[in-house]
């Protein structure tokens, strides 16, 4: 979607079959850290499925809007990489926010990633009222630690789902 640009909206689209559906992002994946951030953008009422690595991929940037979308069955069975619904890795302030992501081969939301050094956090993100299921690891993993919800450093609130990494991220 975005390299380096700011204020894009994605709207009533549909992803599928890439190598990721849709990413706000720096352009590298792994690079660390991140380049150039993507700021202020908005993903809503967009479908992501069947893509090969993930849904929805932010990484580096702030202040993004992700609502009302769908992620469904992304990830390739036997991928050592992938298979997220919702990838959140170094950006802060962003909110999740009513997003169905369902039957992905790992993950339906994932905050943050393998630790580095030193840590590039992901922090104060608002992940509320989402809807998560058959996802097969976790419906929601978050690797942050601080003073957000379930000593992670970001806020959850009002999402279903049955299993999180750590406990208390879904309800």
């Amino acid at each position: 979607m975005c390299y380096g640009s700011d204020g894009n909206i994605v709207k009533g689209c549909t992803a599928s079959n890439n190598d990721t559906g849709v990413s706000i992002t720096d352009g590298d994946p792994l690079q660390l850290p991140p380049l150039v951030p993507c700021n202020s953008n908005m993903v809503k009422d967009t479908v992501c499925n069947n893509n090969d690595v993930g849904g929805i991929f932010v990484k580096g940037s702030d202040y993004n809007i992700i609502m009302d979308n769908i992620t469904d069955g992304n990830g390739v069975v036997g991928s050592l990489v992938g298979g997220v619904g919702i990838t959140i890795r170094f950006s802060d302030y962003n909110e999740i926010r009513r997003n169905h992501s369902s039957n992905n081969v790992r993950v339906g939301i994932m905050v943050g990633w393998r630790p580095t050094d030193p840590p590039i956090p992901s922090e104060n993100n608002l992940i509320v009222g989402n809807e998560l299921s058959n996802n097969p690891v976790w419906d929601i993993r978050d690797n942050t630690s601080g003073d957000g919800t379930a000593d992670t450093a970001n806020f959850y609130k009002k999402n279903t789902g049955t299993k999180s990494d750590p406990a208390g991220l879904v309800e």
